[in-house]
């Protein structure tokens, strides 16, 4: 009852067979929790030209959705939104995230950050997925002003932030 989604982690499923994973599933399913896969394996499949047929296997095992992200990999907001709408194609709701890993300073600009998230929602996205690392993770204060003006401007509930350390907002 306190649990809204659950994320099979980086490549976590690649690691099972797939009757496992669809096992895995299935319980979910019976306590009526959705499951979406985490998005370092749809960028390996973006950067391999394979992403719809990587959503049509998500798809085909059961899953809910999945995480189209650019933490890993360079992606600019055409390219993003082409991946949401593969994976809405195939049937499958979407986390998009936005941000970086590696210390790189994107939350520096709030309106090309909306611009994202805009671009995000339009496409298909179910939530926004705002990345931890630059607002409350390796920064010496938590980014409680950007956290706040993007709540203020897509609300809540269209919006996830990670919390990956102890900080928290007060």
């Amino acid at each position: 009852e306190y649990i809204d989604i659950a994320k099979f982690a980086m490549g976590v499923s690649r690691l099972m067979k797939a009757e496992r994973v669809r096992d895995r599933i299935q319980r979910y399913d019976e306590a009526e929790i959705p499951v979406f896969f985490a998005g370092e394996v749809s960028e390996l499949a973006a950067m391999q030209g394979v992403a719809a047929a990587y959503f049509q296997q998500i798809r085909a095992l059961g899953g809910w959705g999945v995480e189209v992200s650019n933490a890993q990999i360079a992606l600019g907001i055409p390219e993003k939104v082409g991946l949401i709408s593969a994976a809405r194609q195939a049937e499958l709701e979407v986390i998009a995230e936005c941000g970086r890993k590696g210390g790189v300073d994107w939350a520096g600009s709030l309106s090309l950050v909306a611009r994202e998230v805009d671009a995000c929602l339009e496409a298909g996205a179910y939530r926004v997925l705002i990345q931890a690392e630059g607002l409350n993770e390796g920064v010496s204060e938590v980014n409680a002003r950007f956290i706040e003006d993007l709540v203020g401007r897509f609300g809540l509930k269209a919006l996830v932030f990670q919390a990956k350390t102890s900080t928290l907002i007060s």
